[in-house]
């Protein structure tokens, strides 16, 4: 018996679904925030009192005679050929089935179109005449006030949406257009579970955006390759075909072969000069532009799928701690915050007291983090608008210099996380000697403390200090790459 789920895990990759079938699933990380199940949210969104609710292992006997006496179906198990599925929704009508997906997301643009299929087929199996496909999802325009309105929180979509939110194809007639016999996938798929673990093939999809979860554990002669192997080749879609054509190393890449790419030039320049390469006068010119006092500053938040406080959108974070160290010429200083709860509030106020008026704000990653966070701040708490968008134009994002391609050292391997920099510049701030480690491992700590609305004392210093790490690591590799250039 097959569940949904592992359809689509076998079309990923077969060695991918054989692993997690047989013993190896990968650990589940939850890094959205969610306090009550979409379903329950959508059946309050949809003002269904009377219905039955499906339970895990239920046949196919127990929806037939559940919508004998009721017109809605919550979480509704059935199989057909060794497939089960569960639907979120159902409501039976005179001349079929409304069915009702949900999507823990903003507007659904049809990424999931095939997943959605697939269930419309075991359906079609048992017979079920479906009317209309609708998918609930969450409303990105919808600004909570001091009550939760789930009405307005949640949305119903019948139509697909585009990257730019404009509506596209009707979901009914797409997932019916993508519906697709099973039959000959199911029996792959129980051949392939039965047998021996299946060869690994890289492709594409096995790293790109990031490396799939099984991926050391398929290539691990990987791992012994030294850094300047051509698997490190950032950005690039042709390392199998370099491969096949004998280019194993960096410093064998002619210029025709890089795909248009700087941090790949830096790469293969790094490989060709003993390991390292830097654009001195690009990085002069990079560093020119920084302003004294120089701040590091560093933010843990958590994601909540549905706003828990006012002024909060759904899909928005709460900050909840902050590290701050600032460089100036009578030396290093330190502050840092943490709160549970609503704390945005208290947070932005100790902020804006601990940070210095003027000069440079470095933070890693600063576009797609706390700039982010800062703004959305100056939304939610207008009295504090002109500051924090004033301390968001002097944000720098210090992971610049590496995704511009103006330093690279050969021992990062392709990688250029903080932690992974810090150990080839400084092993002495690497995180390994912290109770915490990983960003999501605070973020679940923190979450449990602020069900109880108190934080331990020895959670407290764990927290404070990684946080303190990360900003401890910015100020390092500043100080390091103003050496460079010297």
């Amino acid at each position: 018996m097959f569940h949904i789920a592992d359809v689509k895990k076998f079309r990923f990759c077969p060695r991918f679904f054989w692993l997690h079938n047989n013993g190896q699933p990968l650990p589940r990380i939850q890094f959205v925030r969610m306090e009550e199940k979409m379903t329950e949210l959508a059946k309050e969104k949809l003002n269904i009192t009377s219905f039955f609710m499906g339970q895990r292992g239920d046949g196919n006997e127990v929806f037939q005679q559940g919508f004998l006496s009721q017109d809605w179906g919550i979480n509704v198990r059935m199989e057909a050929k060794h497939l089960r599925i569960k639907v979120p929704l159902m409501h039976k009508t005179d001349d079929g089935y409304d069915i009702y997906f949900t999507y823990l997301g903003g507007k659904p643009r049809g990424d999931d179109v095939r997943y959605y299929s697939d269930q419309i087929w075991v359906m079609m199996e048992l017979g079920i005449m479906v009317r209309d496909i609708y998918v609930i999802h969450l409303n990105p325009e919808y600004v909570r006030e001091e009550l939760l309105d789930i009405d307005q929180c949640l949305s119903v979509a019948t139509h697909f949406y585009t990257s730019k939110g404009i509506p596209s194809h009707l979901i009914t007639d797409a997932v019916f257009e993508h519906v697709q016999g099973l039959s000959s996938t199911l029996e792959e798929m129980v051949k392939v579970h039965q047998d021996t673990l299946p060869e690994a093939i890289k492709l594409p999809r096995c790293y790109r955006r990031q490396k799939c979860g099984y991926y050391h554990q398929c290539f691990p002669d990987e791992q012994s390759e030294d850094h300047d192997s051509i698997w490190t080749l950032v950005n690039s879609a042709n390392k199998s075909d370099l491969v096949r054509r004998g280019i194993f190393k960096l410093d064998q890449i002619e210029g025709d072969m890089i795909e248009g790419d700087r941090v790949q030039y830096a790469q293969i320049m790094a490989a060709r000069n003993n390991g390292l390469f830097f654009d001195r006068l690009a990085l002069t010119n990079w560093m020119s532009k920084v302003q004294t006092p120089i701040s590091f500053l560093d933010f843990e938040w958590d994601l909540y799928a549905i706003p828990p406080y006012p002024g909060m959108r759904p899909m928005e974070v709460l900050p909840f701690q902050y590290s701050l160290h600032m460089l100036a010429e009578d030396g290093l200083k330190h502050e840092q915050f943490l709160g549970v709860g609503d704390c945005r509030l208290e947070f932005i106020e100790n902020l804006l007291r601990d940070i210095p008026s003027e000069g440079t704000v470095f933070a890693y990653n600063a576009d797609g983090a706390e700039k982010l966070r800062l703004l959305e701040l100056a939304r939610q708490f207008p009295q504090y608008k002109e500051p924090l968008h004033s301390l968001a134009e002097r944000l720098i994002d210090l992971a610049q210099p590496l995704f511009m391609g103006l330093y690279y050292d050969i021992r990062l391997g392709g990688a250029f996380t903080l932690k992974k920099v810090i150990e080839v510049i400084n092993p002495q701030f690497a995180y390994g000697n912290l109770m915490i480690q990983h960003g999501l491992n605070a973020v679940e700590l923190w979450r449990k403390a602020d069900i109880s609305d108190t934080l331990s004392e020895q959670l407290r210093q764990d927290l404070f200090a990684y946080c303190k790490r990360d900003t401890e690591a910015m100020v390092e590799l500043f100080q390091y790459l103003r050496n460079l250039v010297k």
